[in-house]
């Protein structure tokens, strides 16, 4: 406007205008000038908050391209001149010597920061004061000698192995032992706060160092691990690899006691961050009455996996939502700067491996890794920055691998240009030490002694481990079921077959009952269409006391709840249900709120119902995780349609399947997986019943397809009344969710309990014995009811398919040994569904079985409606032929 009125001819302008702009006449040098050199230097400030991470010294292969055009913009500027900036929280006014120091201290050094992109005000501005260098926190003598022993002890640890093991991986922390005193700052801050507990999760690379030198994994174990003693009385134990295990501790920090756990985790890198997400909200729902600031979960990723494996960016997209809140996680991303042997210009088309982080608005911070000061300082940041604002924050180590991809690779076959630069570089902790004695803080002897004193207790540990008659039992012994696990021991197969009684009784049966269908609020609008479909049921259920199975599903809910038994269910469409069967929840159709008719039945215990998003691996992994740490309760999973389960394979395979052999870790996971041939097409018809079947064994899993609602009632019930904890599949159905014949009369409830098999009273006339499972045995018994061939059918309905109750089946066959034309039928291709596991299993058996069913087939349905009514006749005509 001044400049408008400067360049205004005499006249063009009111006589008011001359009077106003009287005083900037006056000082127009010196308040323009002013002006436009505060303006400037905004401008500079915003910019190097938006670029200046890009010229941090923090790439330790990389020169820092804009490293000095930006800072010598600085220069243009009087340092001695006072300069307003209010866009500094907490500074005033700054000369342009002391805005140097502050954007020097947080751009050119040694740490790069990215927080312009978040949105929010006051969290900008927090981080503002923090970084103030007048707020940074004073280290002490005593601390920095702490952090060079912490690091002499993780360089002299790897040099140890290396030296005694080299043939051995283990895929060391060199290049990033800064890390270990990371942690050890953040355990410190813990013991000083709310938190009772820190949850953590890696990948392979540095576990062992971080097991030993923060976990206080016994050294013994370590030894052990790399010794690899041979023992029978191990033989069935199989284990894992010495750089997947974990390991619960409570470590003396400063003289309080502080929980930490390692989660154990397969080569699948990034897999467990999920798991453990799942492991951390089950204790504070559980455990720590909802206060996430009680439990504090670490995520350490690599760089090139951070961004390259999408389980990552899955997780971190659900991981402010409701059903998965913990309260935010501190991040560390190791980044040596390789993904195997592929560098950053192979892995990533971002400049950051951490630009994903961006969406959850979380502040990033770039660290270089020789530098543990500032890196304990950006640490202690991140844990106050969780504790505030609950949220997830990034530090990303800027590093290296001193070795290959492990210890015997030869880097330079593909990196040569960045090894020759690594073999010239001193280990941080030599650095530092470096820096303590010019400063005079310890001298020579000092750090001498604190090196031998080390390499004496490896050299020890090693000599006891070598003379101890079972290595193994350093690393296999009992680590499990221990704390909420102690009464779940591992069972037997005749526990895992057994019969569980599980009725309730009728009087709670019919309050939940009641709950669902007549106990609703008045304020509570429900959909119409919602509300008849609900009084048909009830109609139903009073006309005949048949209970249809999603009610029976709600019926097994509401009274675990009512024993003191948690319930959590998420999935695809859960709430709803697939097929509109479920309502688990009443919305109410003005306000959006949610009604939830099973609460009323909790005690002592929670009920949680989610959707979940559309994601299988992570959210999969998550609920997995959830069941690690609540053995009270019934963890649910469930996928849209059976085949979703294809998009969480290495959840099932690394984790459900193996956790309990590899690692002692057991888990009561339930898998609800629809499935059934019903002209759907390839995609929505199979859960993979047979690779399922090909994944169990030696008692790992229970694997079910019940046929009636009160089987599955018993089946849920089960799951918590049993003695033990297995992960459990069941396969539902779809098409008979409303069908009134599997549906179960309200006495099969309050009585009895899941049967393995079923089979139909013998009158030893039966022609043929039919064994199946499924929507199959309802389709075969419409026709041969219509037929009027039931008398001459046994039925065997196998309910449960692994363990697979053989000495049932044994005596069935015994019994009815008039019957010599057994048959298996299946809907599934003849390579799919439960055939050769079945053939397999009973080759002892004398009773010739038979398959029948579709023909082996590269797709698990056909893409035709017509044609798979076609197909599934001719199944039933089959197996029925013999019948007549």
């Amino acid at each position: 406007m001044y400049n408008k009125y400067k360049q205004s001819t005499d006249g063009e302008m009111p006589p008011a205008w001359d009077a106003f702009f009287e005083g900037f006449k006056i000082g127009e040098s010196e308040v323009v000038g002013r002006i436009t050199q505060e303006l400037k230097l905004n401008e500079l400030i915003e910019e190097f908050r938006a670029n200046g991470h890009k010229c941090a010294n923090t790439r330790l292969f990389d020169e820092g391209g804009e490293r000095c055009s930006l800072y010598e913009k600085l220069e243009a500027f009087e340092n001695s001149a006072k300069y307003i900036a209010p866009i500094f929280a907490g500074f005033g006014s700054l000369t342009v010597e002391e805005l140097k120091q502050y954007l020097k201290n947080n751009f050119t050094e040694n740490v790069g920061i990215e927080f312009s992109h978040i949105s929010d005000h006051d969290t900008r501005q927090w981080l503002e004061e923090k970084l103030n260098p007048s707020n940074f926190p004073q280290i002490t003598p005593d601390k920095q000698k702490k952090w060079l022993n912490l690091l002499l002890k993780a360089t002299q640890l790897e040099e140890f192995l290396q030296t005694h093991y080299p043939g051995k991986k283990r895929f060391s922390l060199e290049g990033a032992e800064s890390f270990i005193c990371a942690l050890h700052e953040l355990s410190e801050l813990a013991v000083d706060s709310t938190i009772k507990e820190i949850e953590l999760a890696m990948a392979h690379r540095g576990r062992v160092n971080v097991l030993a030198n923060f976990l206080n994994w016994p050294m013994e174990n370590v030894m052990a691990a790399f010794e690899e003693g041979k023992n029978e009385k191990h033989a069935q134990e199989l284990g894992d690899v010495k750089y997947h295990l974990g390991f619960t501790n409570k470590i003396n920090v400063n003289g309080k006691e502080l929980t930490v756990s390692l989660a154990f985790n397969p080569s699948h890198l990034e897999f467990v961050y999920p798991v453990i997400l799942g492991k951390v909200r089950a204790k504070i729902m559980n455990q720590f009455r909802n206060k996430a600031e009680s439990i504090l979960p670490v995520i350490v990723h690599g760089d090139a996996a951070f961004i390259g494996q999408g389980i990552v960016t899955e997780t971190l997209n659900f991981s402010q939502l409701k059903p998965y809140s913990v309260g935010g996680s501190v991040h560390f991303i190791i980044n040596n700067e390789l993904g195997f042997t592929a560098d950053s210009s192979e892995t990533r088309s971002s400049i950051y491996c951490t630009n994903f982080a961006k969406a959850l608005e979380a502040p990033i911070f770039h660290v270089n890794g020789n530098d543990v000061e500032t890196l304990c300082r950006i640490t202690k940041l991140a844990f106050e920055f969780r504790q505030k604002f609950n949220r997830d924050i990034f530090i990303e180590i800027c590093c290296y691998r001193k070795h290959g991809h492990n210890e015997m690779d030869e880097p330079r076959y593909t990196n040569p240009k960045m090894y020759n630069k690594i073999q010239k570089l001193k280990p941080v902790s030599a650095i530092y030490k470096d820096k303590l004695l010019r400063a005079k803080i310890i001298n020579t002897d000092e750090s001498e002694q604190l090196e031998q004193t080390y390499n004496s207790f490896l050299e020890e540990k090693q000599k006891a481990t070598r003379s101890s008659a079972d290595k193994n039992s350093y690393i296999l012994g009992d680590v499990a079921f221990q704390g909420r696990w102690t009464k779940y021991k591992p069972p037997s197969f005749e526990k895992m077959i057994e019969l569980v009684e599980t009725p309730i009784t009728a009087k709670l049966l019919n309050q939940i009952v009641d709950a669902v269908h007549k106990n609703i609020p008045q304020e509570i609008h429900i959909l119409p269409k919602l509300a008849r479909a609900l009084e048909r049921r009830l109609e139903k259920y009073q006309q005949s006391t048949n209970i249809v199975w999603a009610l029976g599903e709600l019926i097994s809910f509401g009274s675990l709840l009512a024993e003191g038994y948690s319930v959590r269910l998420v999935g695809q469409d859960s709430i709803r249900g697939t097929f509109s069967q479920r309502h688990i929840v009443y919305l109410d159709q003005v306000t959006g709120a949610r009604y939830i008719p099973l609460d009323k039945f909790e005690n002592n215990s929670n009920f949680e119902v989610y959707n979940s998003p559309l994601s299988e691996n992570s959210t999969l992994a998550f609920e997995f995780g959830y069941s690690l740490s609540s053995p009270n309760c019934l963890t649910i999973w469930e996928a849209q349609f059976g085949d979703f389960i294809n998009g969480a394979q290495v959840i099932v395979d690394q984790f459900i399947i193996s956790s309990e052999q590899k690692w002692k870790r057991a888990s009561g996971l339930v898998l609800l997986l629809p499935h059934g041939q019903e002209g759907q097409g390839p995609d929505h018809s199979s859960a993979r019943i047979e690779r399922f079947l090909q994944l169990a064994g030696q008692l790992n899993i229970q694997i079910a397809q019940p046929t009636t609602s009160a089987q599955y009632f018993h089946l849920l019930r089960r799951q918590m009344h049993q003695e033990f904890r297995k992960p459990l599949i069941i396969f539902t159905p779809k098409s008979m969710l409303r069908s009134e014949l599997n549906a179960s009369p309200a006495d099969h409830f309050v009585s009895g309990g899941f049967l393995n098999v079923i089979s139909s009273e013998s009158s030893k006339n039966e022609k043929v014995g039919i064994v199946c499972t499924g929507k199959i045995y309802w389709e075969l018994y419409a026709e041969a009811k219509a037929l009027e061939l039931l008398p001459n059918i046994l039925w065997v309905r196998l309910e449960q398919l692994y363990p697979l109750d053989i000495n049932k089946l044994k005596n069935i066959v015994e019994v009815n040994d008039h019957i010599l034309d057994w048959q298996w039928v299946q809907e599934e291709g003849q390579n799919s569904g439960g055939w050769f596991f079945v053939k397999l299993s009973t080759m002892s058996l004398k009773w010739n079985l038979k398959y029948v069913g579709r023909p082996v087939s590269a797709v698990p349905a056909e893409g035709n409606a017509a044609l798979h009514e076609l197909n599934q006749h001719k199944i039933i005509e089959q197996a029925l032929r013999k019948a007549r």
